[in-house]
C-alpha cells in the first residue's frame, strides 16, 4: 500500500497555509494559491502540519484522497494549470496531444523497466540508477534524501541502502551525510548502475528532447537491415 499522503505534511518556513470550511490557499515566495475544499476530504492544520484524510470508507471518497496526494521528491519551481483549462487546450492542440504522448510513453516504458530491474538487478546497481536520474532531474550535484525515502523508492529494507550507499561512498562515487547527498564521480556511477539507465535515458531523451543517441553519449542503435 502506497505510504504517500499517509503521514502528515510539514509546512515550509517562509510558507503560510490557511485552511477554512471550504478553501485552502497557500501563499509563498513564488505566489498565492487557492482551492476550494472537497467534501470528500477533510483537510487539518495543527501547527505547522498538515494531514488529509478521507471522510469514510467509501470508493468515492478513497478515490478522491488519492487526488490529493503527491510526492515531490525535490524542491524547485513547477508549472500549474487546472484540469478544466487542460482539458478545454487539449483538443485545440495537435502539438500538446503529441507532447502529452510521448510523455506516458516514456512513463509507461521506465515503469515496465522499472518492473524489470527489480527482478533482476542488485540493489547497489538500482541505487546507482535511482541516483542518475534524481541528479539529471535536481540540476545539482547535491541534493536531499534519507535512507528511508531510498528504501521506499526501492522497494528494499533500510539495511540494503545503507550497504549499498556506503559501498558507492567507499568508491569514491558519491558522498552522503546525514541525508546530504553529493554525485562526486558521474562516469563511475553510471558504470556502477545498470543499462536500464542507460535505456531510460535515451528512450526520454529522444522522445521529449528530440535529441539522437550520439549527443547524450550513448551508441546508436545499429540500422536495421
Amino acid at each position: 500500500m502506497s505510504r504517500v499522503g499517509k503521514m502528515p505534511i510539514a509546512i515550509p518556513q517562509g510558507v503560510e497555509v490557511a485552511v477554512t470550511s471550504d478553501q485552502i490557499t497557500v501563499k509563498g515566495a513564488g505566489g498565492t494559491l487557492s482551492q476550494a475544499q472537497n467534501t470528500l476530504v477533510n483537510v487539518k492544520k495543527e501547527g505547522s502540519m498538515l494531514s488529509f484524510e478521507a471522510v469514510d470508507a467509501s470508493a468515492a471518497a478513497d478515490a478522491m484522497s488519492g487526488t490529493m496526494r503527491a510526492l515531490v521528491q525535490g524542491t524547485g519551481m513547477a508549472w500549474r494549470i487546472s484540469a478544466a483549462a487542460l482539458r478545454r487546450e487539449l483538443p485545440r492542440s495537435a502539438a500538446l496531444q503529441r507532447c502529452l504522448s510521448r510523455y506516458l510513453y516514456v512513463l509507461m516504458a521506465q515503469l515496465a523497466g522499472s518492473a524489470t530491474c527489480l527482478h533482476y538487478h542488485l540493489i547497489d546497481q538500482r541505487l546507482a540508477r535511482w541516483l542518475l536520474m534524481s541528479h539529471d532531474r535536481a540540476h545539482n550535484d547535491s541534493f536531499h534524501v534519507t535512507h528511508e525515502f531510498l528504501a521506499y523508492m526501492l522497494g528494499v529494507r533500510r539495511v540494503g541502502i545503507t550497504m549499498a550507499a556506503g559501498a558507492l561512498q567507499r568508491s569514491g562515487l558519491i558522498s552522503y551525510h546525514r541525508g546530504e547527498l553529493t554525485v562526486l564521480d558521474r562516469a563511475g556511477l553510471e558504470a556502477a548502475a545498470c543499462g536500464c539507465y542507460a535505456t531510460d535515458r535515451q528512450t526520454y531523451a529522444e522522445l521529449l528532447q528530440g535529441k539522437p543517441a550520439a549527443d547524450i553519449g550513448l551508441p546508436a542503435e545499429p540500422a536495421l537491415a
